[in-house]
C-alpha cells in the first residue's frame, strides 16, 4: 500500500519532561492486490490497484529522557474510504484503531 497525506500535529507541555499531543491527517492510499483461485478445473488469477481517501486522528503522550532522546505512546484512529477490487466495491465504513509506541533520537 502506498499513501500520501497532509498532517498537522500540536503539542502542549504537561511537565518539564512530558507533553501531550494531538493531530490529524487526510490523504489518499493506493492498494495493489493480487488473487488466484482454482475450483472444479477452473483457474482464476488477477491483479490490479485501487485508490481510496482516508483520514486519521491521533492523541498521545511524549516523555523526554534526555535532551536528544524521547519516548512516546499514543492511539491513532484511521478511516479508509471504499476500495474497488475486480469491479466490486469493498466498503470499509468503520474506524480502525492502532496503538503506537516509539523512541525518537534527535541529532
Amino acid at each position: 500500500m502506498t499513501s500520501f497525506s497532509l498532517a498537522y500535529q500540536a503539542g502542549m507541555d504537561t511537565t518539564e519532561v512530558s507533553s501531550f499531543y494531538v493531530g490529524c491527517s487526510v490523504g489518499a492510499a493506493q492498494m495493489n492486490y493480487s488473487a488466484s483461485a482454482s475450483s472444479y478445473g477452473y483457474y482464476f488469477k488477477g491483479d490490479g490497484e485501487s485508490t481510496a481517501f482516508y483520514f486519521d486522528i491521533v492523541a498521545g503522550m511524549e516523555q523526554r529522557f534526555t535532551e536528544h532522546c524521547s519516548g512516546n505512546f499514543g492511539l491513532r484512529l484511521i478511516h479508509y474510504g471504499d476500495f474497488d477490487v475486480f469491479g466490486e466495491t469493498l466498503s470499509s465504513n468503520f474506524l480502525q484503531a492502532a496503538l503506537e509506541v516509539g523512541i525518537t533520537f534527535q541529532f
